[in-house]
């Protein structure tokens, strides 16, 4: 009977710590949709790209509270799975108050020609660059918008695991 109490005590407490690691990986923000194993670790972009935020220009105030997209520029082409089904997206994140929930997420990479760059917008400080757009609805995915007068962080999210946090592109404000 000892002995059995000591072995419960191990095994709840294993759950105990099996819980834990799981609500760390779920409050990542993140889905790991193909992952066998949980990585909290912060997302990194592939060896030698490079990236910037072209819409809404970094550092650049005033922007709407329910912006539509959000463009990034790279270098060269994106690895395929960065816009097929679970790819990657931006996360625009902010200081959670009262209705607004400190984060929205916008949807999957897409390809976007520069002349349909909302303006003003930002140059890239690399040559040849290709652009992205992450769109965002506000009643769709239950994005609230975004609070005014706010300092907004956009980054790059990774929808194939649960690295966290994303890679930071850039900040602007409403």
């Amino acid at each position: 009977m000892f002995r059995n109490h000591f072995g419960m005590i191990r095994i709840l407490s294993c759950l105990v710590a099996l819980a834990a690691l799981e609500v760390v990986a779920v409050g990542c923000g993140s889905t790991c949709t193909y992952c066998t194993t949980t990585n909290v670790s912060a997302c990194t972009v592939p060896a030698g790209m490079q990236y910037s935020l072209v819409y809404p220009v970094p550092s650049s105030t005033g922007n709407p509270t329910s912006l539509a997209q959000v463009v990034v520029a790279t270098s060269g082409t994106l690895p395929p799975t960065w816009m097929s089904g679970n790819g990657w997206d931006v996360e625009l994140n902010y200081t959670a108050t009262g209705a607004y929930p400190g984060h929205a997420l916008g949807g999957d990479f897409a390809t976007i020609a520069p002349s349909a760059i909302p303006t003003p917008n930002a140059t890239p400080s690399f040559s040849n660059p290709s652009y992205f757009t992450s769109t965002f609805s506000y009643a769709a995915n239950a994005n609230t918008p975004l609070p005014p007068g706010t300092s907004i962080t956009a980054t790059l999210n990774n929808l194939n695991s649960s690295f966290y946090p994303g890679v930071t592109i850039g900040t602007f404000s409403t």
